[in-house]
Parts: structure tokens; C-alpha cells; sequence
């Protein structure tokens, strides 16, 4: 496994609030490694909850999608 990937759980980890980690815990995480991201290129994080505790992310870099990410806490 590429070290690289570890960093997109981060990155998308890093996106939800730390008193959500405090108040709940990861009962589900999802993720999909689609275009690789290099050592130095620019990445957009988009975030949004879509229920009650139900995250989606999409990292893109150059307007591609290189990963998809879903937490649901509870």
C-alpha cells in the first residue's frame, strides 16, 4: 500500500470537527483511491454531511477526482 494513501484518510479525517471525534466514533468509513496524487501537486477537498452525522468528501486535483471518502459517525 502506497504511503501516499495514508494521507487521504487524513486530509479527509482532518475535515470533520474534533469535538464530533469527541462526542462519536467512526462506526463506518468508506473510501475509493481513483487517480493517484503526486508528492507536490494542489488538491481541492470538498466536504459536506448529508444526514445526521453522515460525511462525503471528493479530493480533485486538476478538476479529476482522485478519491472519494465517506465517515459516518455514531
Amino acid at each position: 500500500v502506497s504511503q501516499s494513501r495514508y494521507v487521504y484518510v487524513e486530509w479527509v479525517g482532518n475535515c470533520i470537527d474534533l469535538e464530533i471525534y469527541r462526542r462519536f466514533k467512526i462506526c463506518r468509513f468508506e473510501i475509493n483511491f481513483l487517480n493517484e496524487i503526486l508528492f507536490g501537486e494542489e488538491v481541492s477537498i470538498f466536504a459536506v454531511e448529508l444526514e445526521n452525522h453522515d460525511y462525503r468528501f471528493e479530493i480533485r486535483k486538476n478538476g479529476l477526482t482522485a478519491c472519494k471518502a465517506r465517515i459516518v459517525m455514531c
